[in-house]
Order: structure tokens, then C-alpha cells, then sequence
């Protein structure tokens, strides 16, 4: 009985010795954190939006200069054409396998290549982006929106 006893109690303790593996959710997860400036000059050379958000990518295998990665949905679109962008690039010191990468992001979306009046619109219009990226297995991330953004002429 007392055999039995010890035994029971050392299975309790490798069993609570033992930890689970964490599963890691591979499909990275991004947080709007906001842009600036929200107001711009229709094709301008000079103006810039930034828009800034967090990264959130457990296996780590998020791009970050290999390709076509942040993806970006104007509001005005019909067709559901997307802007493609390539993702700053991540130091590899940065990446952590067993942790992840957790980064903020800043991208730039230029007033002359994408921010511009429609020709219904001429004295002005606004329109919001639907942001999600991708990591380098395919995986899609969750979808953000962003404030307005103010288009003039």
C-alpha cells in the first residue's frame, strides 16, 4: 500500500513537471495604432500619409523586404483592386523564434501615386484604407481600418 502510495504521488509530480506545449497561432495579427497627416493635396509630390500599426506574428516568419506583404483597400475602390506593399524590413536580431516578432510598422501611401480626386469628386473627397498583411507562408492577418484621410484639390 505504501508502494503504491509513492508511486501516485511521483506520478502527480512528473505529471505537473511536465508543461503543455503552447500551440502558437501562426497567422499574424496587426492593431491600427493611426496616420498622419489626414488631409492632403490631391497627386501632390509633397504630401505623404503614414500610417502606422502593430505587428503581432508568433512563428515569426512575417516578410519584411521580400516581397509584396501590406496590402491596402481604398474605401472608393468598385473594382477591389489593392494596393500592394512591401513590408519594412525586420532586423533578423529582432526576430526571436521562440518568441515571435512583435514590431510597429510606419508605411507611407504617396499623395502623387495613390491619393488622388476622382473625376466625380473634383472639389474634394475622403476615403479610409482596409489593411491586412501577409507572412511569408501565406498566412492573412486579421483586417484593420484606418481613420479618414481628406483628399483637396
Amino acid at each position: 500500500m505504501r508502494q503504491l502510495f509513492v508511486l501516485l504521488i511521483c506520478f502527480f509530480l512528473m505529471a505537473a513537471a511536465c508543461k503543455k506545449a503552447v500551440k502558437k497561432d501562426i497567422v499574424p495579427s496587426i492593431v491600427y495604432t493611426g496616420l498622419s497627416p489626414d488631409k492632403v493635396a490631391s497627386g501632390s509630390s509633397k504630401d505623404t500619409v503614414s500610417i502606422r500599426f502593430t505587428v503581432t506574428d508568433a512563428d515569426g516568419d512575417i516578410s519584411g523586404g521580400t516581397g509584396e506583404d501590406v496590402f491596402l483597400k481604398d474605401s472608393r475602390s468598385t473594382t477591389g483592386e489593392e494596393i500592394k506593399l512591401q513590408m519594412p524590413i525586420i532586423p533578423t536580431d529582432a526576430v526571436k523564434t521562440d518568441e515571435g516578432i512583435h514590431a510597429f510598422v510606419t508605411i507611407r501611401v504617396y499623395a502623387s501615386l495613390f491619393l488622388l480626386l476622382r473625376p466625380d469628386r473634383p472639389n474634394g473627397d475622403t476615403l479610409t484604407y482596409e489593411i491586412y498583411v501577409k507572412d511569408r507562408a501565406g498566412n492573412k492577418s486579421n483586417v484593420i481600418n484606418t481613420q479618414r484621410i481628406f483628399i483637396t484639390p
